[in-house]
């Protein structure tokens, strides 16, 4: 029970906080998929890198795919990905956003 009750304190204590939104600042939308789901995540890089970092998170957001989708190929996958992701960060109204998709 030790070893359980440290491994949860260890993943609480390391897992990402999301942070407001700085509208003055660039958002930067980072997505990838897979044949059974899309996640993404928009984030606020410190660096010219596009580092992601526990500190610059703004939203996390994933969807598990449909049958149906899961048929697509891989491409099409990418960009339902992305217009899932678009539409979910809608909020940024007419803020720049640049992508970075997965491979």
């Amino acid at each position: 029970i030790r070893e359980d009750f440290n491994s949860c304190k260890k993943a609480f204590s390391a897992a990402p906080f999301l942070h407001f939104p700085d509208f003055s600042q660039r958002f930067v939308l980072c997505t990838d998929a897979s044949h059974v789901g899309v996640g993404g995540i928009l984030y606020q890089p410190n660096d010219d890198n596009d580092t992601i970092t526990p500190h610059n998170i703004v939203a996390i957001v994933s969807k598990k795919l449909s049958s149906t989708q899961q048929r697509y190929p891989m491409y099409r996958v990418m960009g339902t990905s992305l217009l899932f992701k678009k539409i979910s960060f809608i909020y940024l109204g007419k803020n720049q956003c640049d992508c970075l998709c997965g491979s």
